[in-house]
């Protein structure tokens, strides 16, 4: 009984801990999120077990995101304008209204698209299958699967999420949740890396993950999570204003007529004339599935396999395409 008045004693300050600061609660009050790791201090009897274990269910006991009209997520956005030349802006995502379907809230983006959460989840709607498509399970630890439609392989897909490990990430007294997962099979990105965080959604690229997107040419390109704001706080991503804009320049263009590329069957690279230096590139399956991204070394790509692939080279926000056939 010692052990059991001892153990309730440091669930209830834990309890106490959690309930301050929770940036996703918005009831006039600011909590803060916190990260605490349960273990007993001594054994407990057999016959207590079924005490402890409901001690346990009531502290992980459900706590959706919840918003607000005015709720803002700020994105990184690139344009390309041509000549190398860039303007770096951002993009914002706001709450512009809610909708209530019975027991929930459903939240509207810009007056475009909506979402609701639920169960520790985040689902988004879906064009193509006209329903809400699970994006997000901010309690998984190990994966699970989100459909969706491929428009270049004209096909339905299951991308599956792994969640390769759980951190936090601070800002000063506060914390957030965050999932680092890969996902694969995401007719978008052959090895999709990511950092989910818990109410908020993607690092990159918006709110939620991009599937079936491999051929896809944004401009402008929006790219890393900025800032998240509520009526409450500011979660700041990166070390400027949420609202910065400047513009990038090079004289430096790679020439797309005299660029030329030559495959080696021997080696599997592919060399690639009319560059200078080394610099960064995507390839692509015929059908527009990106297979893998990175620098050129000494000016040389090592594409593995046969077949059809797109080579994007890019020198300064200037790409172009060459088509590549590898044949052995």
């Amino acid at each position: 009984m010692k052990n059991l008045t001892l153990l309730t004693l440091i669930l209830s300050s834990v309890c106490c801990s959690i309930t301050k600061n929770n940036p996703l609660i918005t009831n006039g009050e600011t909590f803060q999120t916190a990260s605490f790791e349960y273990q007993p201090i001594n054994p407990i009897p057999a016959k207590l077990k079924e005490k402890e274990i409901a001690e346990v269910i009531h502290l992980n006991a459900k706590n959706d995101a919840k918003f607000n009209i005015g709720d803002q997520w700020t994105y990184e956005e690139e344009e390309y304008i041509g000549g190398g030349n860039a303007y770096v802006k951002y993009a914002t995502f706001v709450v512009t209204d809610t909708m209530e379907a019975g027991l929930l809230t459903k939240y509207v983006l810009n007056e475009v698209d909506t979402f609701y959460a639920q169960d520790d989840k985040m689902f988004f709607w879906d064009k193509h299958y006209q329903e809400y498509i699970m994006y997000y399970d901010f309690n998984a630890t190990s994966s699970y699967d989100i459909k969706f439609y491929d428009p270049f392989r004209k096909s339905d897909e299951i991308a599956t999420v792994f969640i390769d490990s759980i951190g936090y990430r601070h800002f000063g007294n506060d914390s957030l949740k965050a999932q680092h997962i890969h996902v694969l099979n995401s007719g978008t990105i052959e090895d999709y890396q990511e950092i989910i965080y818990e109410g908020i959604g993607a690092e990159n690229y918006g709110i939620k993950l991009v599937l079936g997107c491999g051929l896809c040419d944004f401009n402008p390109y929006i790219t890393k999570l900025r800032c998240f704001s509520s009526d409450m706080m500011t979660y700041s991503f990166v070390a400027y204003a949420c609202d910065s804009t400047w513009f990038t320049t090079d004289t430096k263009e790679i020439d797309a007529e005299n660029t030329k590329i030559y495959p080696n069957p021997t080696t599997h690279l592919v060399w690639i004339d009319g560059i200078d230096q080394d610099i960064a590139y995507e390839l692509h399956s015929a059908t527009g599935k990106l297979i893998q991204k990175g620098y050129t070394k000494d000016k040389s790509v090592f594409i593995e396999g046969n077949g059809i692939f797109i080579l994007r080279l890019n020198d300064k926000n200037n790409w172009i395409n060459k088509r590549v056939v590898k044949i052995e």
